[in-house]
């Protein structure tokens, strides 16, 4: 049984709890005190999430340990799951609780209590003191861990808690509206209301991407040292034009080319729903990328032809725009690997197309090499994706992009930021047209398909079919695929009768 037994106080969580109980019977390392106390199985790390099984295990001992019930001790844990606002699907931290360690100094210098608070992630700064929670040792810049030291000194480097002189001067700066609505009761109330909670996490992970063109969720909040700061940054971005005017400025140095297409500022102020009162200027003017923040799928299976630099990505849907297309003729470029995806092992079906993430700064490089003036006007058309002859030859308007980017056919783009029309030599591009009729017609062509290259209705197919004009594929759903050689025979006549 455990010397001194102390009960749990209001405002601890149970990981809180526990590590005032291990620092009161002298135990330091959490997972330590867990095997101590001989729990089955004893957690070694993730000590903000608890399963079922553990807190079972938990509860034996501990009853044993402490020589009374403990219900009152799994009552801290169950805040979490009455607490609904610190999960939620959609926002860019589904949960808002962190797995590491955060502190005020000033609190555990009055008394050695853990606030369950803390561990918000969504929560700077500790309303009574207005200094920054650290994560970090100040000092020796190591991750504080969950070890009972931290109640007196860093567990790391063992030297008393001193905050940089940069926090010292938050304690002379109110807190503002917008953080006490962060700052939940003891019984897990909150102000905030989910809009507020989804923008102050969308702007935690600006400020740690400053410069990214792709946004990507995150399930949990990953471990970047100063927290607290990047909270801060974050909620700058809401409240202050002053700050947004220089994250505008330094995107422009840093993204160049691309401010046009892809600025993350105006991505900002798409993605913000509520609406923030100005505040004052905090002064955190640096915009560092964190790299804890791009999803290891960015950059493990990068591609060696280039450099891989994050803040290029993007994902389909923004290289649709950055390049002026449509997400189907993009889907066409890409499925023919013309466009290299970043993330290759997740190469999926037709639904994980939106997973996909390609680099940016690459797919330019390639486009601008037939980014250039025709030699000459006449003798070239000027194809889009409303072209007829290229719907009538059972192909897309990405097929173009797709066969100029791959010197099937010679082309020409206006720009790398516009692909939404090529100029083409008119005698080589018919030849390839004609091709690509051919090879579409040793398969099946689908009804809507077929539809659009003679310009009429499904209806009006069918009774084609019912006329035996055309045929219906074999081995297929009847009244959804034609057969391609019945239509390539009837697309002649159709198309020499017209010419007539």
């Amino acid at each position: 049984m455990l010397r001194l037994r102390p009960y749990p106080k209001e405002n601890e969580a149970l990981t809180e709890y526990l590590m005032r109980l291990a620092y009161m019977n002298s135990h330091f390392k959490l997972s330590n005190f867990l095997k101590s106390i001989k729990m089955d199985k004893p957690k070694a790390g993730r000590f903000g999430l608890w399963h079922t099984t553990q807190l079972t295990n938990l509860t034996k001992v501990l009853s044993i340990e402490l020589g009374r019930d403990v219900t009152d001790v799994l009552q801290l844990h169950q805040r979490y799951s009455q607490t609904s606002w610190l999960y939620e699907k959609g926002r860019t931290f589904a949960e808002l609780v962190v797995d590491f360690p955060r502190i005020c100094t000033g609190c555990l210098a009055e008394e050695h209590v853990m606030d369950w608070r803390w561990g918000i992630a969504t929560v700077a700064r500790c309303p009574k003191h207005k200094l920054p929670l650290i994560d970090t040792c100040p000092q020796c810049h190591k991750p504080i861990s969950w070890d009972a030291n931290l109640f007196e000194f860093c567990p790391s480097c063992k030297q008393p808690w001193k905050l940089k002189a940069s926090a010292q001067h938050f304690a002379d700066i109110e807190l503002s509206a917008l953080e006490w609505k962060l700052w939940p009761e003891v019984d897990g109330t909150l102000l905030a209301n989910s809009t507020l909670l989804a923008d102050v996490t969308f702007a935690t992970y600006v400020a740690a991407r400053p410069f990214d063109m792709l946004i990507q969720a995150f399930s949990r909040v990953p471990y970047s040292a100063n927290h607290s700061e990047l909270i801060l940054t974050g909620i700058q971005l809401l409240t202050s034009p002053e700050h947004r005017v220089l994250w505008d400025e330094r995107c422009n140095s840093h993204l160049q080319d691309f401010t046009e297409t892809i600025h993350p500022p105006m991505q900002f102020k798409h993605w913000v729903k509520g609406t923030y009162d100005e505040s004052d200027f905090l002064n955190l003017t640096s915009f560092n990328e964190r790299t804890e923040y791009v999803q290891k799928a960015r950059v493990k299976y990068a591609s060696e032809l280039y450099d891989e630099i994050p803040r290029y990505h993007v994902d389909i849907f923004s290289l649709a725009k950055a390049v002026n297309l449509d997400i189907g003729d993009v889907t066409i470029i890409f499925e023919s690997q013309t466009f290299p995806m970043v993330n290759t092992s997740f190469v999926g079906n037709q639904k994980m197309k939106f997973t996909k993430i390609f680099n940016m700064h690459y797919i330019t490089g390639l486009i601008s090499e037939f980014v250039k003036t025709p030699p000459y006007k006449d003798g070239y058309l000027t194809i889009t994706a409303q072209t007829q002859s290229v719907i009538q030859h059972l192909c897309n308007f990405g097929d173009v992009v797709n066969a100029v980017l791959t010197k099937k056919i010679k082309g020409y783009f206006s720009s790398t930021s516009d692909l939404s029309q090529v100029i083409v030599p008119t005698e080589p591009f018919k030849i390839w047209l004609a091709n690509m009729l051919k090879s579409s017609c040793h398969r099946p062509i689908t009804v809507v398909d077929a539809s659009k290259a003679i310009d009429c209705s499904n209806d009006e197919i069918i009774l084609l079919v019912r006329e035996k004009k055309l045929k219906w594929a074999k081995h297929k759903r009847k009244g959804e695929f034609i057969n391609g050689s019945s239509f390539k025979t009837y697309l002649e006549s159709h198309n020499s009768q017209t010419q007539t």
